[in-house]
């Protein structure tokens, strides 16, 4: 269900989540060592028709003097399609859906943009569903209450219910799927402009999107659970671990997710 009251993305609202992301990334990125760069961060409205269409809330562009989290007018679209993604999972909880219809998912597209923007670039092998799921789950971090924790129980409930009708996929398996994601993404672009309901209603076209998206759940779900199992005096350190050795390597997180589906495993 559409709400262009929550879909929507003004100018003042780009800049309010962008200034939100620099603060709440500032202490991060001193606990990140040399994994840290400090950029100026701003935001910008595209410019013409994006290379991924309305798939994409907002994505990062160099610029000389900053980094530019550049972004859509609405993303009805991509709420939508997050919808049919874990439609699985609402078919059995729709209450968990509530938060897909409010902005907050848009803020949490900015803010985990600020911070990744201010890191050093993964050398090899970055990973959206490895890799760019830490950043996710700094942006729902952040997030105010009660958002953060619909955000986190949607997560982790998508979590469970892919885990127990999957067994783990491995490290080329995950970069197959979000492969072929962005593959469709690109081939699709101009029908999520031009014709956004046609394309939502056909589950074969979407399928490598639908896939890509549950996995990416899965794994903010497995890092979001690692953090909560640390004790409170020990989050720095996992911080600075998270980001220095964990982010900056080539299969990162693929320890949580597999810490992940045993849990599910244990509980069948």
């Amino acid at each position: 269900m559409r709400d262009d009251r929550s879909a929507a993305i003004t100018d003042e609202q780009a800049k309010m989540w962008i200034a939100k992301g620099v603060a709440c990334a500032e202490p991060v990125l001193k606990l990140a060592g040399d994994a840290a760069m400090p950029r100026r961060v701003v935001a910008e409205r595209a410019a013409g028709t994006p290379r991924f269409g309305d798939f994409m809330i907002c994505w990062p562009e160099h610029r000389a003097d900053a980094e530019a989290i550049c972004h859509i007018a609405d993303a009805g679209f991509f709420l939508r399609l997050l919808r049919k993604a874990y439609e699985p999972t609402l078919r059995y909880n729709s209450g968990l859906g509530r938060v897909i219809t409010g902005p907050s998912r848009c803020e949490v597209a900015f803010t985990n943009d600020v911070l990744q923007v201010q890191l050093r670039e993964v050398a090899s092998g970055y990973s959206m569903i490895r890799h760019h799921s830490l950043m996710l789950f700094y942006g729902t971090l952040w997030l105010d209450e009660p958002a953060r924790t619909e955000w986190f129980t949607l997560y982790a409930e998508v979590a469970r219910t892919v885990t127990e009708a999957n067994p783990l996929p491995a490290q080329h398996q995950l970069d197959a799927i979000e492969r072929r994601a962005f593959d469709d993404f690109v081939r699709l672009a101009e029908q999520s402009i031009r014709s956004p309901d046609i394309l939502l209603s056909d589950e074969v076209a979407l399928r490598p999107i639908l896939d890509y998206l549950r996995f990416a759940a899965v794994a903010i779900a497995a890092v979001e659970y690692d953090y909560r199992q640390t004790r409170r005096e020990n989050l720095d350190a996992w911080h600075s671990q998270q980001l220095q050795l964990g982010y900056q390597s080539d299969d990162y997180s693929l320890a949580q997710l597999e810490q992940l589906w045993q849990t599910h495993d244990r509980r069948r």
